[in-house]
């Protein structure tokens, strides 16, 4: 077969995967969803009203396999009866922002900023409802898009990726990949599991993008990582794609090719103090089957694990970022400090399918570009443990500040996630707003006793002055009343005597008139 027909067909076949039904990653979203009634595809049935820089017959063809560029101040405007619930952007090359406009009331929403090839556009979340009447404005300049697909209100397709940008600061798991599909061979088991079934935050890093040899392998990317529950959109490098079997020859054609390993070692380093993860994970040394990439990974990381707590090493990227000190780093098949992981176990998350089958069965699965030629690695092999070369359960601690592991069957062994560090902040600051709270009950209290105690106090000293008065009053009303009776015995002492004397005086005096008389007689 002609090789441009024969890539244009795998890149038909890749990228159709964008319409396929992805199996559900979260039961339990299953179930909330099942109440929302199905979202209708209108692409075919609403009206294009408008549509200048792009051609419609390319782009709103139902295919997503091929697309075409934009061109001038390109724009399109979609009207439907019914309304319009979300719209779907597959493009080519990342873009953004760039602008959709709800012409019902005027109002502008600024999207893209994240750059994702498979951009998801609620209105709902954009406008607070759902428009009858939408323009879609490509601000930035040209773009390259595959499909535009346009959405009624409601539950859309599994198919259909609504990625959340990456979280800096806050990554539980960094994953190292230099190919798209070696996270769901090699690292078999990592995504569904800690990605999906314990729900920690994990960033998967790509050293290429695989469009110096095709560009469909991004979109298997991508779907690949949907498929088995990651949702936070991936850091893809734009190092070149090519297969030698050796570290330095490697290194040499990077050189050759203008991406030096300094550049290398500077996009490692910038995404470890970027994401600060609590863990890295990453390749064998060897390069697993001995690929000079996965060499060039392992060997790059290793080197940044060391500098990216130094200030003087590449300090644009400190400054930028600042610095972080990588708490544990996992090697593939590194033989020191070796852990087993047990990627045979149902999850419940997919409903009891184990996360070597789903990394198999539904992430790699979307690689369609690399089935026949890595199938070997786990055809005839149902668990993870099983498989003989390379196996997918056997890691090192290459690195770690925090002491050896014990149990050796956790990534995550004497470290812990950034939401359980939130959890235990949550709780300090919970269990010091109760000690406060107490200790402002318990002077609450105190206060409330001492101001008892001070009114009982002025209580019993009111009461005291008062009987103390009171006895006073009383002393003084007894005293005035014996003064007031010895005055009145006093009174009636003295009134005695006048009228004595009186009487004597009215009984003596004619006596002694009646004397003398007689005496002068």
């Amino acid at each position: 077969m002609n090789p441009i027909l024969r890539r244009l067909l795998v890149l038909f076949v890749c990228v159709a995967c964008c319409v396929q039904l992805f199996p559900s990653a979260l039961a339990a979203d299953q179930e909330s969803e099942e109440e929302v009634p199905a979202a209708q595809n209108i692409s075919r049935y609403s009206t294009l009203t408008e549509c200048v820089g792009i051609n419609r017959n390319v782009i709103f063809d139902g295919v997503t396999g091929y697309g075409a560029g934009t061109w001038g101040d390109a724009r399109f405007t979609v009207e439907h009866e019914q309304c319009i619930g979300s719209i779907y952007m597959i493009f080519h090359y990342g873009y953004g922002p760039y602008e959709v406009v709800n012409n019902d009331t005027g109002e502008v929403a600024v999207v893209g900023q994240g750059q994702f090839l498979h951009d998801f556009l609620d209105m709902q979340e954009l406008f607070g409802t759902c428009p009858r009447s939408v323009t879609v404005k490509m601000s930035s300049g040209s773009a390259f898009i595959n499909e535009i697909i346009i959405y009624t209100p409601g539950r859309v397709p599994d198919k259909v990726q609504k990625w959340e940008m990456p979280k800096d600061g806050e990554t539980d798991l960094i994953l190292f990949s230099a190919h798209a599909d070696d996270e769901h061979l090699f690292f078999a088991g990592i995504l569904p599991y800690y990605g999906t079934e314990l729900g920690y935050q994990v960033q998967v890093v790509y050293l290429t993008d695989h469009r110096n040899y095709t560009p469909e392998r991004v979109h298997e990317l991508l779907n690949g990582l949907w498929a088995v529950g990651i949702r936070t959109y991936p850091v893809i490098g734009k190092f070149y794609d090519f297969h030698l079997r050796n570290l330095w020859a490697t290194y040499k054609q990077y050189a050759e090719l203008g991406q030096p390993k300094e550049e290398m070692l500077g996009y490692i380093l910038e995404q470890i103090r970027r994401f600060k993860p609590k863990v890295v994970v990453t390749h064998d040394f060897k390069g697993e089957y001995g690929h000079g990439m996965h060499m060039a990974m392992a060997d790059t990381v290793a080197k940044a694990l060391e500098i990216s707590n130094d200030p003087e090493q590449y300090p644009q990227l400190a400054e930028t970022y600042g610095l972080w000190d990588v708490p544990k780093a996992y090697f593939h098949l590194y033989p020191e400090n070796e852990i087993i992981l047990d990627w045979d176990q149902p999850l419940e998350s997919f409903g009891g399918k184990t996360a070597y089958q789903i990394s198999i069965q539904y992430g790699f699965q979307q690689h369609y570009s690399q089935i026949e030629s890595y199938e070997w690695y786990y055809k005839g092999y149902s668990t993870a443990a099983s498989i003989p070369l390379y196996n997918p359960c056997r890691y090192g601690l290459y690195r770690s500040t925090v002491g050896k592991d014990v149990e050796k069957n956790d990534f995550f062994e004497n470290v812990t996630t950034y939401a359980q560090d939130r959890a235990a902040e949550e709780a300090r600051l919970a269990e010091e707003a109760r000690l406060a709270e107490e200790a402002r009950l318990a002077e609450e209290a105190r206060l409330k006793a001492e101001e008892e105690a001070r009114r009982q106090a002025e209580e019993q000293a009111r009461l005291e002055a008062e009987k103390k008065a009171k006895a006073e009053a009383e002393a003084r009303a007894r005293a005035e009343e014996e003064a007031r009776i010895l005055r009145e015995k006093k009174q009636r002492t003295g009134t005695v005597l006048l009228v004595s004397a009186a009487l004597a005086a009215a009984v003596g005096i004619p006596l002694l008139l009646r004397f003398r008389a007689k005496k002068r007689s």
